[in-house]
């Protein structure tokens, strides 16, 4: 038996025993379609972080809102110049390409949330100044110690 199928089974058994034993009669008669189901939740699981990302992100709201405002706008020229006219129509043609790159962009914003490259090059520049002004200073403390350590040896002989 499917090491997956049982683990979901054993979970819904521990939770509500009696549904379960209606589930597993019917998961027994169709063993292959009760795969599909877990496979299909799994999948759904996977798509939730970027729909949520999508939700809450402006810049991917902005993106959809342009895309809609633009597939809108050639859906009234189509139906201002006609169906077969709308083929070779060069508002048509921009607006349907406008409204593809934006829904192009908010689906990579929504899947891969951009990276603040300035603030990581920021933090890098000021750990490595700070790190090399403790570096110096440490230099010079020790630097001066050893002056006053030869003037020291000098005065005294």
């Amino acid at each position: 038996m499917n090491r997956e199928l049982a683990t979901h089974g054993m979970w819904l058994a521990s939770r509500h025993p009696t549904r379960m034993v209606r589930m597993g009669m019917l998961a027994g008669r169709h063993p292959r379609r009760t795969v599909k189901i877990i496979e299909i939740t799994r999948q759904a699981n996977r798509v939730k972080e970027p729909v949520k990302r999508a939700a809450t992100d402006r810049r991917v709201r902005k993106e959809a809102r342009r895309a809609s405002q633009n597939a809108t706008r050639a859906a009234r020229r189509v139906q201002q110049v006609g169906f077969t006219n709308a083929l070779n129509d060069r508002k048509v043609a921009r607006y349907s390409k406008r409204a593809t790159e934006h829904a192009t962009k908010a689906a990579n914003l929504a899947t891969n949330p951009p990276t603040n490259r300035l603030r990581k090059v920021t933090v890098v520049v000021l750990g490595t100044g700070a790190l090399a002004g403790v570096a110096y200073g440490g230099w010079r403390r020790t630097a001066a110690s050893r002056e006053a350590q030869i003037a020291s040896s000098n005065g005294s002989a």
